[in-house]
C-alpha cells in the first residue's frame, strides 16, 4: 500500500500506480490522450466517500478474527472460514494489504487427533525441569502460527545451561512446525528490526541468544521485552514513534514471542507475568545420554516432516473458534486455581492450544479443572515473590550502604544494618548508633518496630537510580502487607513523607 497525498494527485507516475493507462482512456477521453485534471478530481471526490483513512484498520498477513469470522491472510488471498476469496471480496472494516504470498500459511493436509497428539508427545521427550513444561512448549507451538487471532497472546522463555540443547530445540522442532510464518532473529537484533519486518503481520517471533551479558545488551533487549508486554493483548491502545519528518508512526504489534537464552532476562513484574520460564536440563552423561537423545533425533526426524505440519497449521487454523473458546475456559479455571487474573490468561491460552491437539471440541468446565487442579504449577510463591513491591523493598533490602565508625570505613546493606539495630545479627565492628546514623543519613529508620522509608530521600532516588523504580517508590511500598503512610519523618534532620513497613514482614 503507498499513500498518496493530495499534492501528488497530479503526478501521472503515481495516478498509474493506482490503475493502467488503458483504464484511464477509456474513463477520462480526449483529443489528446487523458483529461488528468478530470481523473484527479474524481479520484480525490471517490477519497472523500470513503471517509477519513486509519492505517489501524491495516491487516498483514498471518491469522486474525474478524467479527466472528477466521480469517487467514496468505498474502495474495484470503480463506475466510476456509472459504478461498480474493482481498477484495471479503466484506469487512479492515483492509487487508496485498504482501508477498507466505508458502508456509497455506493449508495443506488434515490432521486428526491421533496425528495432532504426536507434537506433545515429541515435546515430552526434551529435557525439561518441570514435566508440565512439555505441555506449555506444545501449546504454544500449537499457537504461534495463529497468534493475530488470540484475545490474548502467551509468549514463552526458554532457559537452561550451556549444553541442554535450546538452539537445537529451536532449529529442529520450533522452526519445522512454525514454518516460514516465523521471524527468527537472535543475537544483536533491536526492537526496532522486528518491529519494522513485522509492520502490520501477525507473525510469531522466535529471538535465539536472548543474552543479556553487558549494559548495552540488556537496554536492547529490554526494548524488546516492551514490544513484547505490548503485544501480548488486544487492547485498543497503540504504540506511537516520531519520525525524522514530524509525522507520528503508531502500530499494534500482534506476534507471539519465544525467547531462549542461558540467563532470563526479566526484571519486572509486568514482562514475568506475560512470559512462561520454560526451563531444560541436561541429558544423562555418557552412552544412555547418548541413546535418549539419538530416539529423540530420530522421533522429530520421523515425525515433524514438511507435510506434517503444514497439517498441523492447517487443524489449527481451522480450530480457531475452538481455541478461543477453550482459552476462556482454561483461563477462568486456572485464575481460580492460581488465584491470579494474568497468570490464568497465560497459562489458560497455552493449555487451550495443547488441548486442541488432543480434541477439536471446546474444553469442558470439568475436564478443565480436573486437568489444571491436578498440575503443580509453582506459581503461587512466584506471583508474590515477582510483585513489584517485593522486588523493590528487596532491591532497597540489598542496596550496600558506605559509613564512617569507630574503626574506619565500613559498608553494609540495609537488612544488615537493620539486623544490627534489632539484635538479630552480631556486627562487633559498628555500634548500633552506627548503624542507625548510617540508615538516617540514606533515607532509613527504625521505629517500634517498624521500618520507615522516606519518599524522597536523595540516596534512595540514588539507589533505584537504573531501576523501575526510580520515581514514585513510596506508592509501590504501600502495597506490603502492613505497610501504610507517614505525613513526616525525620531523616538526619531533615524532614520526609515516608513509608512506614513492619521489619517482619520484610525481614
Amino acid at each position: 500500500m503507498t499513500p498518496i497525498s493530495a499534492g501528488t494527485h497530479t503526478n501521472k507516475s503515481h495516478l498509474l500506480s493506482i490503475a493502467p493507462l488503458e483504464w484511464y482512456e477509456a474513463a477520462f477521453p480526449t483529443k489528446q490522450g487523458v483529461d488528468w485534471t478530470a481523473a484527479t478530481n474524481q479520484l480525490m471526490r471517490w477519497s472523500e466517500q470513503q471517509g477519513t483513512f486509519d492505517a489501524a484498520r491495516i491487516r498483514g498477513r498471518g491469522a486474525w478474527y474478524d467479527e466472528g469470522r477466521a480469517v487467514l491472510h496468505l498474502g495474495d488471498r484470503l480463506l475466510v472460514d476456509g472459504e478461498d476469496i480474493t482481498l477484495t471480496e471479503h466484506r469487512t472494516r479492515y483492509i487487508y494489504e496485498r504482501k508477498p504470498a507466505l508458502e508456509a500459511l497455506r493449508p495443506e493436509g488434515h490432521l486428526d487427533e491421533d496425528d495432532a497428539i504426536l507434537l506433545h508427545a515429541v515435546c515430552g521427550m526434551l529435557n525439561w525441569q518441570k514435566p508440565v513444561n512439555a505441555t506449555l512448549f506444545a501449546g504454544w507451538l500449537t499457537l504461534a502460527p495463529v497468534c493475530g487471532a488470540l484475545p490474548w497472546r502467551p509468549h514463552v522463555w526458554m532457559t537452561g545451561q550451556r549444553g541442554t540443547g535450546k538452539s537445537w530445540v529451536v532449529d529442529n522442532i520450533a522452526a519445522p512446525v512454525l514454518g516460514g510464518s516465523a521471524l527468527t532473529v537472535q543475537a544483536n537484533s533491536t526492537e526496532a528490526g522486528i518491529r519494522q519486518r513485522l509492520k502490520q503481520d501477525a507473525r510469531p517471533v522466535v529471538f535465539d541468544e536472548a543474552e543479556g551479558e553487558n549494559q548495552h545488551a540488556r537496554q536492547r533487549m529490554q526494548s524488546v521485552l516492551e514490544l513484547a508486554r505490548q503485544a501480548s493483548s488486544d487492547g485498543l491502545a497503540e504504540i506511537a514513534k516520531g519520525t525524522a519528518g514530524g509525522k507520528a508512526l503508531s502500530f499494534k504489534v500482534r506476534s507471539m514471542f519465544m525467547m531462549g537464552s542461558i540467563n532470563v532476562g526479566l526484571a519486572q513484574a509486568s514482562d514475568k507475568s506475560r512470559f512462561t520460564v520454560l526451563s531444560l536440563v541436561k541429558a544423562k552423561a555418557g552412552h544412555e545420554g547418548r541413546q535418549q537423545f539419538e530416539e529423540l533425533e530420530r522421533t522429530v526426524n520421523n515425525t515433524l516432516t514438511k507435510e506434517y505440519c503444514a497439517a498441523l497449521r492447517a487443524r489449527t487454523y481451522r480450530l480457531i473458534p475452538v481455541i478461543r473458546e477453550s482459552a476462556r475456559i482454561f483461563s477462568k479455571v486456572a485464575a481460580e486455581h492460581i488465584g491470579n487474573q494474568r497468570a490464568g490468561d497465560q497459562i489458560g491460552a497455552l493449555l487451550a492450544g495443547a488441548w486442541s491437539l488432543r480434541s477439536s471440541d471446546v474444553v469442558t468446565i470439568e475436564d478443565a479443572r480436573e486437568y489444571v487442579t491436578g498440575q503443580d504449577w509453582g506459581m503461587e510463591g512466584d506471583e508474590s515473590a515477582d510483585s513489584d513491591e517485593v522486588m523493590l523493598i528487596q532491591e532497597l533490602l540489598q542496596a550496600q550502604l558506605r559509613f564512617d565508625s569507630q574503626q574506619g570505613h565500613k559498608t553494609r546493606s540495609v537488612a544488615e544494618l537493620v539486623q544490627k539495630i534489632t539484635g538479630e545479627l552480631n556486627d562487633h565492628e559498628i555500634t548500633n548508633d552506627e548503624a542507625d546514623t548510617a540508615l538516617s543519613r540514606h533515607g532509613f529508620k527504625l521505629s517500634s518496630g517498624d521500618l520507615v522509608i522516606s519518599e524522597s530521600h536523595q540516596e534512595i532516588r540514588r539507589i533505584l537510580k537504573d531501576t523501575p523504580w526510580g520515581g514514585g517508590w513510596g506508592r509501590i511500598l504501600e502495597r506490603l502487607p502492613g505497610a501504610e503512610r507517614v505525613n513526616a519523618a525525620r531523616f538526619a534532620g531533615i524532614r520526609n513523607r515516608a513509608v512506614r513497613v513492619p521489619v517482619r514482614e520484610v525481614i
